[in-house]
Parts: C-alpha cells; sequence; structure tokens
C-alpha cells in the first residue's frame, strides 16, 4: 500500500510538472516575436528581415519601425532605406519615399540588382508627382539597366506604355503623356488606377474586371477612359472570355487613340489570337503593331516557337 501512495504522489508530481511545462511552451508561442522570450534582432540584416515580413502582410507602420532601428544600428544599411521607401510609397508619402530611395541609392554600392529596383521606383515615384524631367531621367536609366523596363514586358508594365516613349528616346512624347495625364487626373481616379494595376498585377482578374467598370460607369466622358478599357480588355482576357475581350478591343480599335495604346490593342489583339492558337491572325495583328513603327521581341519568339 504505502508503495502505491508513493507511486502515486510521484506520478502526480510528475503530471503537474509536465502540464507546468505545456502551458510556457504555449504561453511562449503565442508570443510576438517582439517578445523579449524571443532574442532580439542583433544586426540591421534581422531588422530588415522583420520588415521585409511585415511588408508582406501589409503592416507598414510596424515595418517602418524595425527599419529605422536597423538605421540605428547601420545608418548606411541601403536595404531599410529601400523598405522605408516603400513603406512611404505604398502609404502615399511620395516626397518622404523618394528621400529613402535617394538614401538607398546613395548607400547601395555595387548591389546591381537592387541598385535596379531603387531606380526604377524612383522613376515611379517621380511619375506620380507628375515631375516629367525626373521621372524621364530615372525610367532613362531603368530602361538602360535592361531590367524591368524591356521590350518583352513593356505591354504589361503601366497602362500608359511609359516605356514605349523610353525606347524610342521621345522625350517630347513622354512630356506631353504625362501633361495630359495631369490634366485628365481626378484624385479618385488616380487611386482606383493604381489599385486596378495592384490588383492585375496579382492576377485578381475578377476584381479588375469589376473595379475597371465601374469605373466606366462613374466616369463614361472622361478623357482617358480608353484606360478604363485597357484594364477590362486585360482582366477579361486572364479569365479566359477571349471572345467579349475581342469585342471590346475591336470597339476601341475604332476610337480615336494615342499612338502607344494603338500599338497596345494590336499587340494584346495578337496575344488573344496567340493564346487561341490561331497564329496565322495573331502574326497579322502583330504586323500591325510592326507597321506602326514598334518591334515585338517577345511575342515574335512565343510565336516562333509555335511555328
Amino acid at each position: 500500500m504505502n508503495g502505491d501512495k508513493i507511486f502515486t504522489k510521484k506520478f502526480k508530481i510528475e503530471l503537474a510538472v509536465l502540464f507546468f511545462l505545456f502551458a510556457v511552451a504555449i504561453l511562449v508561442l503565442r508570443q510576438p516575436k517582439e517578445c523579449p522570450i524571443f532574442a532580439a534582432p542583433k544586426t540591421a540584416q534581422e531588422y530588415h528581415n522583420i520588415a521585409k515580413n511585415l511588408i508582406g502582410q501589409k503592416k507598414f507602420k510596424e515595418a517602418q519601425d524595425a527599419s529605422r532601428k536597423a538605421l540605428l544600428l547601420d545608418n548606411k544599411f541601403a536595404k531599410s532605406f529601400m523598405d522605408l521607401g516603400q513603406c512611404y510609397l505604398e502609404q502615399g508619402e511620395t516626397d518622404k519615399g523618394i528621400d529613402a530611395y535617394m538614401q538607398a541609392l546613395k548607400n547601395i554600392g555595387g548591389d546591381v540588382s537592387n541598385k535596379e529596383v531603387i531606380i526604377y521606383n524612383l522613376a515611379a515615384a517621380y511619375e506620380r508627382k507628375f515631375d516629367a524631367d525626373k521621372a524621364w531621367e530615372y525610367f532613362k536609366k531603368a530602361y538602360e539597366m535592361k531590367s524591368y523596363l524591356t521590350e518583352d514586358n513593356y505591354w504589361k508594365d503601366d497602362p500608359g506604355l511609359i516605356v514605349y516613349y523610353v525606347i524610342h528616346n521621345d522625350k517630347k512624347g513622354f512630356f506631353e503623356y504625362l501633361k495630359n495625364k495631369k490634366a485628365a487626373s481626378v484624385p479618385d481616379i488616380e487611386v482606383r488606377l493604381r489599385l486596378l494595376k495592384k490588383n492585375l498585377y496579382l492576377h485578381r482578374y475578377e476584381l479588375v474586371i469589376a473595379d475597371s467598370e465601374k469605373l466606366l460607369k462613374d466616369y463614361p466622358d472622361s478623357k482617358i477612359a480608353y484606360i478604363f478599357e485597357e484594364f477590362l480588355i486585360e482582366g477579361l482576357t486572364g479569365i479566359g472570355s477571349y471572345g467579349t475581350a475581342m469585342d471590346k478591343l475591336g470597339k476601341l480599335l475604332k476610337t480615336e487613340l494615342p499612338t502607344e495604346h494603338i500599338i497596345w490593342a494590336n499587340e494584346m489583339t495578337a496575344y488573344i489570337y496567340y493564346l487561341q492558337k490561331d497564329y496565322d491572325k495573331s502574326l497579322a495583328s502583330a504586323h500591325r503593331a510592326y507597321q506602326l513603327g514598334f518591334n515585338l521581341p517577345g511575342l515574335r519568339r512565343k510565336l516562333e516557337r509555335a511555328g
């Protein structure tokens, strides 16, 4: 009997210890990573990693705090300046974003890959401010680095097809484009176009269709209504509604469009025919774009591979 009592008491003690350890483990796992239970970051790189994770979660304020802590440890750490720049731009603080990216550019050294990202984001930030001189300067630099702005991906980028002007060194055309964009700019439209572009990039085609149709309904007489139509066509193409997309492209081509948008419409037509495996019609539409003075090597290579 005494042996049984001793065994039972020992078992209860061991069980209690197990429950205590289990409870501690649960508490530790539920703590945020900033909790002192976890080792605090010791380097700028570690804070940068935290900031990137927070940016991915759209927690821009928290990401800014992590980036500032990184810069307290290393005031020339370019990646944290890049994180700050992205946070500011995402929150609409363009001037602060430009300042942060300028610091990043100053300290990036020989990191060519990140230097390309910085230059492209500076170009986009200046475009947002309608600063034609600076936007042109940095878009040209981005194109010269052959990373973001290339003949292969130009049509996927901004609906304004900025790279068309850059590739052709058409500074006058670029300035006119930005001037017209500013004149037609309505704060509500600008915000909604940025959201459309983001959703298109993320392949959220249903949202792109719904939002572009809403823009067309809200601003039927806008000078840039054709851009809303372009987004709608891209969304329809994304979900495989090729027939509807082609109908809208046909109607769009009957309207008065800037040259670069005529090129876009012809290439989009060629691209849809390509997706439908109608290579003869795809080539014919591509040739119409060629005749307007723009070479489409990306689509050309696809067609060549298709035979």
